[in-house]
């Protein structure tokens, strides 16, 4: 996702979130209203009722008869109810009584002009609120009034007077702001929503250009990086393998220049030798003493071409030439170096060489640095890799502080010629607790054979 989606995205979210934020709050507000006006409502129906009961009675304790005293105080009522009607747009009281299964009403209202409201069926689904009333229930209700509009009525009964008395406004008076108010904050939340984004977009335009100039700096940066890094590597392969065939070919002069030119010397020597011993016999220890000193140089060269490119590897295999490495050097070192192998399959020449250097240049780290008095070296095949395992008894080191040094081409040398290879090298060591160096080389898969 660029940045100018990112930039939309973040936009339509918080337009989004505005708009949940300001419909949430016209709800809370909606029902408060309608909390108020049950309240409001259930106040003004009790009040009428009490009202109405007290003015009978009052009557009825002056002698007059109860009938009398109720057409009285219900006229009464609607005279003065008129003055009420003018408080609201659509708020009213009803009276009514039952007549057998006939709701009657005794008063007109705004919206009838001077029209008593028709009979309503008691079974009807019109006139909810004042059929609870005359059911001699009280409590609100949101339901049909008369007229088949959606109302909030509060409702009481008359006691003793077979009537009931309704409070109750529309739906529509009291959801009419709140839908106004929810329409008006869209429109608002639209125009702020689209000039606050087009003065947004125009402010962090620069910005986002910048950021996406750098971000394609960076990723070019990161390309080239990563580019020279595979050219370094490719280089350093390259290097290892030039550094094998050098050897290669200098252990080869060695055997076939020097060692041939070493052989002629020994062989006149021995000529010289005979001469000696008959003309001048005093000097045979001198010639023997240059015989000795030439077997000598012959064994030196010998053991410096077999470190060149130990010839073994080709001859008798890894584990041979590994065994004998550490022979060689644990006759000179003052530890104790253990060997151990398993049964391998053939590796190429060139695969063998580059582990047998890793082992190499482990042992010389160890007997140069370590301080150990036990190098155990061991080959092993798990899960269809060869395992090489180098480990001592000395010092150890910090591996991550000793791989940043500069020094350490040793172990960097290790590390890519496995990697030369397809293999892995591992390095466990701690601080006074020893060093385990681990090279791990897959092994070809076998073809199947039928």
């Amino acid at each position: 996702m660029d940045q100018r989606k990112r930039v939309t995205y973040l936009i339509f979210s918080m337009a989004v979130v505005a708009y949940l934020v300001a419909q949430t709050t016209t709800i809370l507000l909606y029902r408060a209203a309608i909390n108020t006006q049950r309240a409001r409502l259930t106040e003004a129906a009790q009040s009428q009722a009490r009202m109405i009961e007290t003015l009978v009675k009052d009557k009825v304790d002056r002698g007059l008869p109860l009938e009398k005293a109720k057409a009285e105080v219900i006229q009464l009522f609607i005279e003065s109810h008129t003055l009420y009607q003018q408080s609201a747009q659509t708020g009213e009281f009803t009276l009514a009584y039952l007549d057998g299964d006939q709701i009657v009403f005794l008063m007109s209202h705004q919206r009838t002009g001077d029209r008593v409201p028709d009979p309503v069926p008691l079974d009807s689904d019109l006139a909810e609120p004042q059929r609870r009333a005359l059911a001699g229930e009280s409590g609100t209700v949101i339901a049909l009034d008369y007229s088949g509009r959606r109302v909030l009525g509060a409702y009481e009964p008359l006691v003793g007077l077979d009537m009931g008395v309704v409070a109750k406004v529309d739906m529509s008076e009291i959801l009419t702001p709140f839908l106004n108010a929810s329409l008006y904050s869209l429109i608002a939340l639209i125009i702020g929503v689209t000039a606050g984004a087009f003065s947004f977009i125009k402010i962090t335009r620069p910005m986002i250009d910048n950021l996406e100039q750098s971000l394609e700096t960076a990723t070019q940066a990161q390309r080239s990086m990563r580019e020279y890094q595979e050219s370094l590597k490719a280089m350093t392969h390259r290097l290892i393998y030039i550094q094998e065939e050098e050897r290669n070919r200098v252990s080869k002069d060695f055997h076939d220049v020097s060692g041939q030119v070493l052989s002629a010397l020994k062989i006149y020597i021995n000529i010289l030798g005979k001469k000696v011993a008959y003309q001048n016999p005093q000097l045979v220890g001198d010639v023997d003493k240059i015989r000795e000193y030439v077997d000598m140089v012959t064994e030196q060269l010998r053991i410096q071409a077999t470190a060149l490119r130990p010839t073994e590897i080709e001859i008798a295999g890894l584990s041979i030439a590994v065994g004998n490495l550490c022979e060689t050097i644990g006759g000179k070192y003052e530890g104790e170096i253990n060997f151990q192998t398993e049964e391998i399959p053939p590796i190429d020449d060139t695969a063998s060489i580059f582990l047998y250097r890793v082992v190499q240049e482990a042992l010389k780290n160890i007997i140069r640095h370590a301080n150990a008095s036990k190098i155990d070296v061991s080959i092993a095949q798990k899960n269809g890799s060869l395992l090489i395992t180098i480990q001592d008894d000395g010092k150890g080191f910090s591996v991550e502080n000793t791989l940043t040094k500069p020094t350490s081409l040793g172990l960097m040398g290790m590390v890519e010629r496995m990697v030369s290879v397809g293999g892995t090298l591992e390095i466990v060591s701690v601080p006074g607790d020893g060093t385990q160096i681990t090279a791990i080389y897959p092994l070809p898969e076998l073809p199947e054979t039928d």
